[in-house]
Order: structure tokens, then C-alpha cells, then sequence
């Protein structure tokens, strides 16, 4: 059927070879943390952005590189380890990875602290390459490293 695949511009570092990697149905662990049981779901080159953030955080990055179908079922397994989850995505909120693992949550009566991170629902209007968009937008790494600092009570 129809899919979507979003071409870079830039070359971007192979995520699958720099890092160890658990994959499974759907989503990889990009660097399994004990301990810390925040996690970062991501997509795409956001999960580029994410590993730096939970470098800061002590955070586990899983890479959600399959959004149809979504593996509901996996992420269900997955939330029984999470105590606060942070969803990162260049993309609008509404309609996103975030918002995905929002109606899951909402459907399974699932109560986990969920902070959605992604571009505003606005137009924008700046000019410049994907760094400054993404300072302008808040997903830059010292923006989001605050975001999650202050939503944690830190």
C-alpha cells in the first residue's frame, strides 16, 4: 500500500551502526540505562536529538522507526518499566508519535506521566537549516534537557 519515507537533506550518522541495539517489532532500545526509568520515544532524526538528551538525563532512547502499524502491543509491555515518558518528535504534536502513545494510554486506562515534545501548532515563519528551526521550535538539546528538567521538578 501507500507509505511515506522522508529523505534527508544532509547526511546523517548511521544510528544502527554507532550504537548497540535491541531491536524488536516496531522499535529499537538505542542505550538501555538501569535505574533511571525515564524514557525518550523517538523517531527518525529526533532520535539523533534524543540520545544527547538522555546523555544529560540518564535516559533510555527507544527509536519507534515503524508508526503503521504501530506496536501497540510492544509499548504496552514496555510502559511496565517507564515511571515518566517523554515523547520527541519533528513533527506538529497533534496527530504525531505523541499523540499515538497518548490514545494508547487514554484507550488502556494507563496513568504514566507523558510529556509530548514536538513543533508548535503554529506556522513558522523563519528562514535558516534544520538547527535553527529547531532552536526556534524549542528541539534543540538545551531547550528539551530544560522542558524535561522542569516537567520532572528538578
Amino acid at each position: 500500500g501507500p507509505s511515506y519515507i522522508r529523505f534527508d537533506r544532509g547526511g546523517i550518522p548511521d544510528l544502527y551502526v554507532i550504537h548497540s541495539l535491541r531491536y524488536t517489532f516496531g522499535y529499537g532500545i538505542m542505550n538501555p540505562r538501569k535505574g533511571n526509568r525515564t524514557c525518550i520515544l523517538s523517531m527518525g532524526v529526533m532520535v539523533h536529538q534524543a540520545l544527547k538528551v538522555a546523555e544529560e538525563l540518564d535516559a533510555t532512547v527507544y527509536d519507534f522507526y515503524q508508526l503503521k502499524p504501530f506496536p501497540k502491543g510492544e509499548l504496552l509491555q514496555l510502559q511496565r518499566e517507564m515511571v515518566h515518558i517523554v515523547t520527541l518528535e519533528e513533527h506538529q504534536l497533534a496527530g504525531g508519535l505523541g499523540s499515538i502513545v497518548a490514545e494508547i494510554f487514554a484507550d488502556g486506562r494507563i496513568s504514566l506521566p507523558l510529556l509530548r515534545i514536538g513543533v508548535p501548532d503554529s506556522f513558522t515563519f523563519e528562514l535558516g537549516g534544520r538547527e535553527v528551526i529547531w532552536e526556534k521550535c524549542g528541539l534543540d538539546v538545551p531547550s528539551i534537557v530544560r522542558r524535561i528538567k522542569e516537567w520532572r521538578g528538578y
